[in-house]
């Protein structure tokens, strides 16, 4: 195993540099992808090598759209990436892909999109905590290197070890799985080379640390309305289905309330950050109401009209 030498001062090895342009060169001349795993424990640095990487691939067009933090996010990102010219990267975040989620119709889509995707030329940086769903037929086919994040230091460079595709396919003969734990255990034996970094501290971590703070809100305002902040309040879903009052009608008594001042904010209804509203029951009837108002209006002017032709 090579053992990458330390620089002092350095963001990162030399040979990971190396590794990061050679992607970008064979990609340059073949039409085809790239498939980068890297795995490790949570706290071990995987998303800051991750950014490390696009700012060596992508220079000044590093940018944070093009790393995806769920699934909304990573189809984005990667669309991002598609569309751009040559060369493109595409992180895929937290994908949190292991035997415990298996069946999941999402993570088939996910294993099934990387067997699809050839010729796009695109780096992918898939970061995983797991290797539970990795069988020998993804790496042979699609997955071209692994980078293990093995250590958790904050005040001093983060160790990981790169496996390139035959050293997985190594580990799978002979051990017929790519289990985190087992990864650690024969790392010195397997390892192409042990590498070092520090915590990516360029242009890209401000705008990086809001999207994962957004992302972490979006959680939390999403269990709170799932747990708390619902509790007996209504959707506009569940109104309709109680007063039988059609979704687009409820929208337009809706506007018309809140115009005139009929329903109050934080008393008769509420708003979450992300846009959701939940009303408090009592609005059933003041929306029934004004379904019984509109139809006796229009009844009243239908039968003014026929007066009107009698004469």
């Amino acid at each position: 195993m090579i053992k990458a030498p330390y620089i002092p001062n350095a963001l990162y090895d030399s040979i990971f540099k190396k590794i990061v342009l050679d992607v970008k060169r064979v990609l340059y001349d073949k039409e085809d992808d790239f498939v980068l795993m890297c795995v490790g424990s949570p706290g071990t640095g995987k998303s800051m090598l991750g950014l490390h990487g696009m700012d060596i691939y992508l220079g000044q067009e590093a940018s944070v759209s093009y790393v995806g933090l769920n699934r909304e996010d990573f189809a984005r990102a990667l669309k991002a990436a598609t569309s751009k010219v040559f060369p493109r990267f595409c992180m895929n975040d937290e994908a949190n892909i292991s035997k415990r989620d298996a069946l999941s119709q999402y993570n088939k889509h996910l294993i099934d999109l990387y067997y699809s995707i050839r010729g796009l030329q695109i780096f992918h940086w898939w970061c995983n905590p797991s290797l539970d769903m990795i069988d020998k037929a993804l790496v042979k086919e699609r997955i071209k290197g692994l980078i293990l994040c093995s250590t958790k230091s904050i005040d001093k460079p983060r160790l990981y070890f790169y496996f390139r595709q035959r050293e997985l396919l190594q580990i799978l003969e002979k051990y017929n799985n790519l289990d985190l734990g087992l990864l650690n255990r024969v790392a010195g034996k397997y390892a192409y080379y042990r590498g070092w970094f520090r915590d990516y501290t360029g242009h890209l971590r401000s705008a990086y640390r809001d999207k994962k703070l957004n992302r972490m809100v979006e959680k939390v305002d999403q269990f709170a309305e799932t747990y708390g902040i619902k509790g007996d309040r209504l959707t506009m879903e569940e109104i309709s289905k109680i007063t039988g009052i059609s979704y687009r009608v409820l929208k337009a008594y809706k506007a018309e309330l809140i115009a005139n001042k009929k329903i109050v904010l934080d008393k008769d209804y509420i708003v979450t950050p992300t846009g959701r509203v939940f009303f408090e029951p009592s609005i059933c009837p003041v929306f029934e109401g004004m379904a019984v108002e509109r139809r006796n209006r229009r009844m009243a002017a239908l039968m003014e009209y026929e007066k009107k032709k009698k004469k």
